[in-house]
């Protein structure tokens, strides 16, 4: 069970979750309520919705996280399976797109996983392959053919510089909405880091190199004057495709123990925004 899984928990109504990480502890998932019934969760929602007894201090992540046991789970949703289920109800021009990409491994997430898309509604690939790049280098054949465009309706009024002028990661292809996000592993990894939380920090950073700025999570070289060099890892499509320059953010600081470095993450309370 990693990023982008879903599973359905059945109390006094059915709930799903979707998970978060590949690094999990031993007792149980770390992820985010989906839907409640026919009903999508909003992140404003969650303190009303999770008990607090299920937020959790998790070492390897080094913050507290919404970890959802093991024995609450009655049911496991197998993205690649659910996407062969359902490959027959996809838009066409959808499963041309992933005949065009041609991944090792596909699977489906989101409102289509769980029967409860809507007109319109986009589809939300996951995707593998033991060549990352060539994932990405085939959006963008695609987008320079013309076959991808910007049709994001949901802007984020992020001022930030792209690789493409607009997300591939999230576009239309042929006029239909998609989302993927592109797996850095289809295995769980050990939660065997140790991260110890240094503090916050806002202002300006410069990001050196675009490491894999498409995968999940996505990975930056950056400087910060008074710290040095960090590590940025976002998991937010938001911040993913960014191109190397000067931003302003509002970051968490950690420190990895066995990598020995500063880790910096936009994605809890936090932002990246460009300059200019």
């Amino acid at each position: 069970m990693i990023e982008g899984w879903v599973v359905r928990v059945s109390w006094l109504h059915v709930m799903y979750w979707i998970i978060k990480g590949y690094n999990h502890p031993e007792y149980g998932y770390i992820a985010i309520p989906y839907r409640l019934g026919d009903k999508r969760i909003e992140l404003g929602e969650m303190h009303r919705i999770v008990p607090e007894s299920m937020l959790r201090y998790v070492d390897c992540i080094g913050r507290y996280a919404v970890v959802l046991p093991h024995n609450m789970i009655d049911l496991y949703i197998d993205p690649s399976k659910v996407l062969e289920i359902r490959m027959s109800e996809l838009p066409g021009v959808i499963v041309e797109l992933l005949e065009q990409l041609d991944p090792e491994w596909a699977g489906i997430t989101g409102s289509w996983a769980v029967f409860s898309e809507k007109r319109g509604s986009d589809v939300d690939l996951l995707l593998y392959s033991y060549s990352h790049e060539s994932i990405y280098d085939r959006l963008t054949k695609l987008k320079n053919q013309g076959l991808i465009s910007d049709c994001n309706l949901r802007k984020h009024n992020l001022d930030i510089p792209r690789q493409h002028g607009f997300q591939l990661l999230d576009a239309c292809y042929k006029g239909i909405k998609y989302t993927l996000r592109i797996l850095r592993r289809i295995d769980k990894a050990p939660c065997s880091d140790i991260i110890i939380p240094i503090g916050k920090y806002k202002g300006i950073i410069r990001i050196t190199s675009s490491r894999e700025a498409y995968l999940v999570p996505a990975i930056y070289d950056a400087i910060i004057d008074d710290l040095g060099e960090i590590v940025i890892e976002t998991w937010h499509t938001r911040y993913q495709e960014m191109l190397p320059g000067i931003y302003i953010a509002n970051l968490n600081l950690s420190y990895d123990l066995k990598r020995e470095m500063i880790l910096a993450s936009p994605d809890i309370d936090g932002f990246i925004e460009g300059i200019g």
